[in-house]
């Protein structure tokens, strides 16, 4: 069995998506200490950054308690767009319903954000691998292999391991 395990990201770049797709499992790693200079509150838009705010303080919080301002979901929907604002090529319908489903998220969690926007992503390439949300902490002095092994055996049956 193949499996990747990654934080999850705002609108991750395209070979995510690859890995994702080539993956027979993605756990999605939500119990570790945002990485704030990362991509899990923005991501680089034509050459400028477009993020996601985040309260201060956010980068010594876990992921999976890391809030965003949901005021700014139409400001940062309306800059994707804008950029598509009079041209026509192939695929603007789909990041148009990329853009409305993604950030459509209900919660104020960065997280879920991240997978609501992962969700819509995921649909429109066709990309069938299940996913799994792993929120539990590791112990501070494990390594990221072992985190990597001990998150694996959580959600992966044993006789489908193969390290």
């Amino acid at each position: 069995m193949k499996v990747c395990s990654h934080q999850p990201s705002l609108f991750p770049w395209i070979g995510y998506w690859h890995k994702v797709d080539a993956a027979d499992l993605l756990i999605m790693s939500c119990g570790v200490k945002m990485d704030y200079a990362g991509y899990q509150n923005r991501v680089e838009l034509q050459g400028s950054w477009l993020t996601v705010p985040v309260p201060k303080g956010s980068k010594h919080v876990l992921l999976k308690d890391v809030r965003f301002d949901r005021a700014a979901l139409p400001k940062i929907a309306h800059r994707i767009l804008q950029g598509l604002a009079g041209k026509r090529w192939p695929g603007r319908e789909q990041v148009h319903a990329i853009v409305a489903r993604g950030l459509s998220c209900e919660s104020d969690f960065l997280v879920d954000l991240n997978i609501a926007g992962f969700q819509a992503v995921r649909d429109v390439l066709g990309i069938t691998t299940p996913f799994v949300v792993d929120d539990v902490v590791p112990p501070e002095d494990a390594g990221k292999t072992d985190r990597l092994v001990e998150r694996i055996k959580r959600h992966v049956p044993d006789d489908a391991v193969y390290l």
